[in-house]
């Protein structure tokens, strides 16, 4: 069955928001953008050796290079897909070379067992230690890509996290962004210049009256002044109604 496509994806979940997590959505297309550029993880186990190295060497690229992945939607939205993108081309290029190892094991345990049923018994050990260690170089490459495989998962995963961390507080500022924005637009300069006046002279005459410092009149004629001014634009507001 061949994979959907980005319309079909979008599609699919455009009118279920609530039962779709942003997350699916986001790794299923990541999942669709990385099979239309030929990096498919159904193919896998039906992958010749040669067509394995290509993908990997192509995986390799993209995660060096990950502009050269084409994504088909505006910034925001091509930012969150393309954090995802290094995990899933990790984990594919470990199935990669996970299938590698097999067929080339396989090939390596054939090839010998042809080999030696003509041969007499020196020449026989020779052409097992021969493939012996060829068995091992190919284990030995690919537990050295593994590891490297699983430092860049980590990494890629570290990464993610950070973004993720990074866009909640973008999206915690903006709420609170929001809030003052709300407040500035409805209520007029004087009321967020007397608030402010306001704050300062209370703090200022309780700091004195601790202090046993007595307010200058003006001060406090000013923050009755003020007070009064904010009872009395509450008392204008209320009997005006909302």
């Amino acid at each position: 069955m061949a994979d959907p496509s980005l319309p079909d994806l979008l599609a699919e979940h455009q009118f279920v928001p609530v039962m779709v997590e942003a997350w699916q959505l986001k790794d299923a297309v990541a999942s669709s953008i990385l099979s239309s550029n030929g990096l498919r993880r159904e193919d896998i186990p039906d992958c010749s050796v040669a067509r394995l190295r290509d993908m990997q060497d192509r995986i390799e690229k993209f995660l060096r290079h990950p502009d050269l992945i084409e994504i088909p939607f505006d910034d925001e939205v091509r930012d969150e897909i393309r954090s995802a993108l290094p995990i899933k081309l990790i984990d594919l290029k470990q199935d990669v070379l996970h299938r590698r190892v097999v067929i080339e094991t396989s090939e390596l345990v054939n090839s010998t067992q042809a080999r030696v049923g003509g041969l007499d018994d020196n020449q026989a050990r020779i052409a097992i230690q021969c493939t012996l260690d060829r068995l091992q170089s190919v284990m030995s490459s690919y537990a050295e890509d593994s590891r490297e495989a699983s430092k860049a998962e980590e990494a890629a995963r570290l990464d993610l996290s950070r973004r993720e961390d990074e866009n909640h507080r973008l999206r915690i500022f903006e709420r609170r962004w929001n809030v003052f924005r709300t407040f500035f637009a409805r209520e007029s300069a004087a009321t967020i210049i007397g608030a402010i006046l306001l704050t300062v002279m209370t703090l200022a005459l309780t700091t004195g009256m601790f202090a046993g410092v007595p307010a200058p009149p003006v001060v406090s004629n000013a923050f009755l002044l003020i007070l009064g001014y904010f009872f009395g634009n509450a008392a204008v507001s209320q009997r005006n109604g909302p």
